[in-house]
């Protein structure tokens, strides 16, 4: 019986080799998936609407030229004009031009033009999608009203596309790219980063009267949070030294408070409207009456009323008449920056709280240490009390209380990066530690072998 016993211990010792080696493959396998995360957590801030230049959840009324895409979730009337005049959504002939839920040409007049790319409508209930003429010959698609003829007016005409009903028609196609609670939650979480952006600057901002003058730091993401009130105050905004510019990293983000938003102001100087973006995450009404407006502007529960000139950018809101000039393709360019989590990120003004976290109430004491296989073992009947096992249970504590007291702050880390070197160390000590205890008990049991 004493022969099986020490006999069985060479087994344990591999037992609990294997157990350890196993254990530090585990870690490994799901610490490298984290390093290879935090290297890919970087993406455009408006990855979602950066082909379009326009995106309405509800109806649309265009009077104005769009450079770029238009995508309308509800009804779309217009005025003659054109749309996608450079940019169809994957800037060729290939690409969407216009997409819209449903046409109203009965409240329309002239001709829409799509010049780059084909044309989407979901509800095909109300009109006839042509792309042969009264020959017979094939021509480029028209959209007219039922039963009206190729040669009706108003209609919808895409200029380098031949595309027939059974391809223009197709519904589903604006909820699969779009829904408005998304582009909700991102607005909210956008008017948040003035208080949560680790790496972003607050804008230094002076106001004397009418006009605002803006200083950013250069190669970061600035902040300028603004009152809706305050902003309809001011006629002109310009730059005092850097000014915004996505090829060198400065970006300006304008949250703005308030349910009903006036643009009636002129930008003074030079500036790239891809490295702007305003945001009206709780408003209802938006106005633009005064000069061009740089930047896009991300206003899902509001309806806009586009009166005169440009905007230059990317604009997605819930409804709007599209008047005054042109829309121009600036879509904004700034990436997500590293965040940490607020006590409410739904509310715009609150701050960071960091004793939401609490690691100094875990109960990281109640941890059985004693439970471990190396504690249990008889090795005081054995010369072997020089080997350092007493110092295991104690360093195993250790990291599984910093673990548990780390476990919310990881996430943050992944996210930006920064956790790499903590990842990486976990790694080298779960491998050691599996080689210590090989070693121990590989030693322990020739030593049980030796002095039977």
């Amino acid at each position: 019986m004493k022969i099986h016993s020490n006999a069985a211990k060479p087994h344990r010792g591999l037992a609990i080799v294997s157990g350890a080696l196993i254990a530090s493959v585990v870690a490994f396998g799901v610490l490298v998936p984290q390093l290879s995360a935090s290297a890919s957590q970087e993406e455009y801030l408006m990855a979602d609407y950066m082909q379009w230049n326009v995106v309405t959840y509800g109806d649309a009324y265009l009077q104005a030229e769009s450079e770029g895409a238009v995508a309308v979730g509800g009804t779309l009337s217009f005025s003659g004009t054109n749309t996608a005049t450079q940019h169809s959504t994957t800037d060729d002939d290939s690409g969407i031009g216009l997409l819209s839920n449903k046409v109203d040409l009965s409240n329309s007049s002239g001709q829409l033009k799509v010049l780059t790319g084909s044309i989407r409508v979901e509800d095909g209930t109300q009109i006839d999608v042509l792309n042969r003429d009264n020959n017979n010959a094939q021509i480029f698609t028209h959209v007219v009203a039922k039963n009206a003829g190729v040669n009706s007016s108003p209609s919808i005409v895409a200029n380098n596309s031949r595309e027939g009903s059974d391809t223009v028609v197709k519904s589903g196609l604006f909820a699969s790219l779009f829904t408005q609670s998304a582009a909700e939650s991102l607005a909210q979480q956008i008017a948040a980063y003035p208080q949560t952006d680790t790496q972003g600057a607050q804008a230094a901002v002076e106001i004397q009267g009418s006009k605002a003058t803006v200083t950013l730091s250069k190669g970061k993401t600035n902040y300028w949070p603004i009152s809706a009130d305050t902003l309809a105050s001011l006629t002109e905004i310009t730059f005092s030294g850097t000014t915004p510019k996505a090829d060198d990293g400065t970006f300006l983000v304008i949250p703005i408070s308030g349910s009903s938003v006036t643009f009636n102001l002129t930008l003074a100087g030079s500036r790239d409207p891809s490295a702007m973006l305003w945001v009206a995450a709780d408003a209802s009404s938006v106005v633009q009456s005064g000069d061009s407006l740089d930047g896009s502007l991300l206003a899902p529960k509001a309806n806009l009323e586009k009166k005169s000139a440009n905007i230059q950018g990317t604009i997605v809101v819930k409804s709007g008449t599209f008047g005054g000039s042109e829309q121009h393709y600036f879509p904004y360019k700034g990436k997500v920056p590293p965040v940490v989590p607020t006590k409410d990120p739904t509310d715009p003004v609150t701050p960071v709280i960091t004793t939401t976290e609490p690691t100094t109430t875990e109960p990281t004491t109640t941890e059985p240490t004693t439970t471990e296989p190396t504690t249990t073992e008889p090795t005081t009947t054995e010369p072997t009390t020089t080997e350092p096992t007493t110092t295991e249970p104690t360093t195993t504590h250790k990291n599984k209380t910093t673990s548990a007291e780390n476990t919310k702050k990881t996430s943050s880390l992944a996210k930006t990066g920064s956790g790499s070197a903590v990842a990486a160390a976990a790694i080298v000590f779960t491998v050691l530690t599996a080689v210590g205890t090989a070693g121990i008990a590989i030693s322990r049991s020739r030593k049980h072998h030796r002095n039977q």
